[in-house]
């Protein structure tokens, strides 16, 4: 069973930390390169991803946050709660990395036009103040009692055991757990990694966030037949033929190239073959 040892635990935190400080004193010229950096840094962090992936997943009204106003300006409407705050940010900068021709400098300036006559840093010095601060800090704090809690004066902990946002459930006794909405907890085999690596595709093939929130809850029902011992075919026929009429041919593709489970290919060719 994989383990992970506090040493590298706390050196994660050291750099994780660092790239964090760069972003939130980044100027325009550098702020779109250190979004990158802290995604990646993440992705290759299996600490790191292991407890972001929840949030990565999370439903959340992602339009009703970043608000078009359909004439070229954006409004932003933070969450009451702080996870969706913070699950919100994640996202974002997850479908700007996966997507090379947009920039949040960009956004960022149409998001503060109120701003602008004082230039455009003053747009992201707002942006980092209001939106990503408080969540980054949050994530740092909910990290850190894990640590406290969790690894203490171990040496190592199971990788298994890392668990820092349980959306979902209620910690009664005063711990980290969180209420939130509807999320997963990625493991590592391939199945169990299904939903990450379905909505990473969607972002990479230029699904917009609105219609990766109307997939997610056929790709949830996905997932939950898909990792059963028993798959039921019948049910994964059924939940394909919505898949293919809310998300088109390329959700169907798309499942095809990532489920862990070749018996279930058949199903999706038949589902393509009958459009």
């Amino acid at each position: 069973m994989e383990k992970l040892s506090k040493k590298d635990i706390y050196r994660s935190m050291r750099d994780f930390d660092n790239i964090m400080q760069d972003l939130l004193n980044a100027d325009i010229d550098t702020y779109d390169i250190l979004v990158n950096r802290f995604v990646i840094f993440i992705n290759g962090n299996k600490f790191l991803k292991k407890i972001v992936s929840p949030l990565i997943n999370m439903k959340i009204e992602f339009s009703k946050i970043l608000v078009d106003l359909k004439n070229g300006w954006y409004q932003i409407y933070l969450p009451v709660d702080i996870i969706d705050h913070l699950a919100f940010v994640l996202q974002l900068f997850y479908a700007y990395y996966n997507d090379e021709n947009k920039q949040i400098i960009a956004l960022v300036q149409r998001a503060y036009p109120q701003r602008l006559n004082e230039g455009i840093y003053q747009c992201l010095n707002e942006f980092n103040i209001k939106v990503v601060g408080p969540a980054l800090r949050e994530l740092i704090n909910r990290i850190n009692d894990f640590i406290e809690d969790e690894v203490g004066n171990k040496e190592e902990i199971q990788f298994s055991n890392i668990q820092v946002f349980n959306i979902g459930n209620v910690d009664t006794g005063g711990g980290h757990a969180v209420i939130g909405k509807d999320i997963s907890i990625v493991n590592e085999s391939d199945t169990e990694n299904f939903r990450e690596q379905y909505i990473k595709a969607l972002l990479e093939h230029n699904y917009k966030m609105d219609a990766i929130d109307q997939l997610r809850p056929i790709i949830n029902e996905l997932y939950t037949e898909i990792t059963k011992k028993r798959t039921s075919k019948k049910i994964i026929l059924k939940i394909l033929q919505r898949l293919l009429k809310l998300g088109g041919n390329l959700a169907i593709q798309l499942f095809i190239q990532i489920v862990a489970k070749p018996e279930l290919i058949p199903i999706a060719e038949k589902v393509l073959k009958n459009v």
